[in-house]
């Protein structure tokens, strides 16, 4: 975990806050989805969105749990604080929360993602080669899914390493670290653009109203903050000296892209 410039209670609050508002957005959009269709929303950009606020609160669970001994180990590399006798079962506890929770973290994005994509979907049917460009693009995105995931298990050179204070500190570790880090940059991006680059020339053709374009325009200023995000993201990570994970000012950041999406999602909804 990055570093943080914010207090453990800003912290722990900035989370539960996120995660509120996430829950909120995604009831609204649900209950506008209900009211549509008279019934519980189930396509699959619905299922995908639900699993991406499952995976998000699973994420900020696991943050939460590990914020106590992350900032008493901040304390205690600052001379504020000494060592007590639970401090290494701790660690390990904590190190195995951080492995976890960043696999939670990419879920998370791409089951954005994947809501995204297949709400996408309607726009190529009838469209052979759309179609298949659309079917490309998400074995794309599963794929680079796995990879992440992946390059999280291979960061440190075992799995004993990896849960050992210290240990995955090797040089292997620091270019297998920073290859994960920049392979699931390129990734991220990669399926941003392309899950963006599905509906254009078919969009460009609709005739459809000033605040449908505007829907759509902000569908697409979501997904270019994401980006900026994720590359402001790794280059502050790349410039960390700690273990590479997610820092929690990140994961409030990615929560703030979550919720412009869930408020945009079901105004373009109506449009199909």
């Amino acid at each position: 975990m990055v570093s943080q410039n914010i207090s453990r209670t800003t912290d722990e609050h900035g989370l539960v806050a996120c995660l509120c508002v996430a829950i909120v957005f995604v009831v609204l959009r649900t209950g506008a989805r209900w009211y549509k269709i008279r019934t519980i929303p189930l396509e699959m950009e619905d299922v995908f969105m639900y699993l991406a606020i499952a995976s998000f609160a699973i994420t900020a669970a696991l943050y939460l749990a590990t914020i106590p001994t992350f900032f008493n180990v901040m304390a205690i590399t600052a001379g504020q604080m000494q060592p007590y006798p639970s401090l290494p079962n701790d660690l390990k506890v904590m190190l195995r929360e951080f492995f976890v929770v960043q696999l939670f973290f990419w879920l998370t994005l791409w089951a954005v993602k994947w809501s995204l994509l297949f709400m996408f979907k309607r726009l190529t049917d009838g469209l052979p080669l759309y179609n298949k460009i659309w079917w490309a693009v998400l074995v794309f995105s599963i794929l680079t899914f796995i990879g992440c995931c992946v390059s999280n298990f291979t960061s440190c050179s075992s799995m004993h390493a990896w849960f050992t204070a210290g240990e995955c500190a090797t040089p292997r570790d620091a270019r297998a670290k920073e290859i994960s880090l920049w392979f699931s940059l390129g990734a991220d991006l990669a399926t941003d653009l392309l899950i963006m680059a599905v509906p254009i020339r078919v969009l460009w053709n609709l005739k459809i109203s000033l605040v449908e374009k505007i829907s759509i325009g902000l569908v697409f200023v979501v997904g270019i903050l994401t980006m900026v995000t994720a590359i402001i993201r790794s280059v502050s990570l790349e410039s960390s000296t700690s273990s590479g994970q997610v820092s929690t000012t990140w994961l409030m950041l990615v929560c703030k892209l979550m919720n412009i999406y869930h408020a945009v999602a079901p105004i373009v909804k109506h449009m199909y």
